[in-house]
């Protein structure tokens, strides 16, 4: 961009003016045009000037040497000073040039008072145009500063706002990841489970073919050695049972299929006196479990079985068998066949069967207090994946919480105690199930029912027995 024209003023010049002849008023300088120096002479004395008068006149019209020295120093310093400007570019150079011509051309009188008044005003209207300009430039640069700002701001809420849906999705992969893992997880427990169910009814198969070669050998060359023995139970018994035997698998067409397992709520089951009356073919306290009478589960109570599959139902808690039962593989075997032939999801563990017994004047709270003891260690080993958990048994194991220690754990607001004689209603299932849910744990409301008339002493002895 050009330079302003710089602001140069001309050095003030002195107007010279010729002194007034003598003799002749109202003349300066040499004579009137027209008159020669002969028509002087023939003027009269008074009327002829003076000769120093004219001598001075002539000194006069020569040029004054100092004048014309102050002159030439003037015009060396604008031609130096011009030299100067002419170095900043070609566009000074020509600034330059106008200043110096019209500082040499223009008069060196000094303004008016009302001219300097409009030059100022003129120049105050120039500075509040520069102002207004400089406001409209800030005002400006703050707008563009506030857009680059608010597209900044934008920019980084839509970084965020992608970030959070990467994020999300991450999240919702992991669990679907995590849900299909279970769902295969599941699927394998089934299949072992299934598998396990095959191997057992094979080896039983296996083993009922022995048992035929065996009696086959036995019988010899007898002629009825292939036939089928005799039936010796009452017909009338035979066509009983085979009658309540399809009524129950009919019972349980009808019952949906059970939900996956929920290893987070764990239900601790018992089998004499909670499916099946006590003492009915099962072990006794005394005898601590070391055999069994027989293996016969057709004296279980559908209904009891029935509200066991309505826990699992509900809650989808996986089944831990605490039972005495657990110490025999073949009272086991039979019950498996029991829970697939009524498809109830058999247990996935059991309690430890290595705690010993401490004999006790009561036989009864001692027995309760080695199942507590069970049951606790199974929760400490299994403590961070268990969130609920219930104890379904027909013997009263709170009473074992008076003497437990510290970290044991207290039986008695998990406790769903049964009936000996009826076993587990529905009733019983649901108090469970609330309790397995979180809703109820500080009182359990035990459901009691009316036993048979006459049958007082022998609940009472059952009581106080235990498989």
């Amino acid at each position: 961009p050009a330079l302003p024209p710089p602001q140069m003023s001309a050095p003030p010049q002195q107007e010279w003016a010729p002194p007034p002849l003598p003799g002749f008023p109202g003349m300066h300088g040499a004579p009137p045009q027209g008159m020669s120096a002969g028509m002087l002479a023939g003027m009269p004395p008074g009327a002829m000037p003076d000769p120093s008068a004219m001598a001075a006149v002539a000194a006069a019209a020569l040029p004054d040497p100092v004048a014309e020295a102050k002159k030439k120093a003037e015009i060396a310093a604008a031609r130096a000073e011009r030299a100067k400007q002419l170095k900043r570019g070609p566009g000074v150079a020509a600034l330059v040039q106008g200043a110096l011509k019209r500082a040499l051309t223009q008069p060196s009188v000094r303004p008016k008072p009302e001219e300097e008044g409009k030059a100022k005003k003129k120049e105050a209207v120039v500075d509040d145009d520069s102002d207004a300009e400089s406001e409209e430039t800030a005002r400006k640069k703050k707008e563009e500063q506030a857009r680059i700002e608010a597209e900044k701001r934008r920019e980084q809420e839509e970084r965020e706002a992608r970030e959070r849906e990467v994020a999300e999705r991450e999240a919702r992969e992991r669990r679907e990841k995590a849900r299909l893992e279970a769902m295969e997880a599941e699927r394998a427990l089934q299949r072992k489970e299934a598998e396990t169910r095959e191997q057992r009814i094979k080896a039983s198969v296996e083993a009922a073919k022995r048992q035929q070669a065996e009696r086959a050998a036995a019988a010899g060359d007898n002629l009825y050695a292939n036939m089928p023995g005799p039936n010796l139970e009452d017909p009338g018994a035979t066509e009983a049972r085979k009658e309540e035997a399809a009524a129950r698998e009919k019972a349980n067409k009808d019952l949906a299929s059970l939900p996956p397992e929920d290893r987070s709520k764990v239900l601790f089951l018992d089998i004499d006196g909670v499916l099946r009356p006590a003492r009915a073919g099962g072990f006794d306290i005394i005898t601590d479990g070391d055999a069994a009478k027989n293996v016969d589960t057709s004296d279980f109570f559908p209904s009891a079985v029935k509200a066991l599959r309505h826990i699992i139902e509900r809650t989808s808690a996986k089944i831990v068998l605490s039972s005495e039962w657990r110490r025999s593989d073949a009272l086991c075997n039979a019950l498996s066949e029991l829970f697939e032939k009524n498809r109830v999801r058999a247990w996935s563990s059991k309690t430890k069967s290595d705690v010993e017994l401490d004999k006790k004047a009561d036989p009864v709270r001692g027995f309760a207090e080695r199942r507590a003891r069970e049951i606790t260690m199974w929760l400490q080993e299994h403590e961070r994946e268990v969130s609920g958990w219930a104890v379904l048994d027909d013997i009263n194991l709170g009473i074992a919480d008076e003497s437990r220690k510290t970290s044991a754990r207290q039986i008695q607001p998990h406790l769903v105690q049964t009936w000996p004689l009826c076993g587990l209603t529905m009733g019983n299932a649901k108090t469970a199930v609330r309790i397995l849910n979180g809703e109820m744990i500080n009182k359990v409301v035990v459901e009691r029912q009316v036993a048979p008339v006459g049958s007082g002493a022998a609940a009472a002895v059952a009581a106080a027995g235990k498989k």
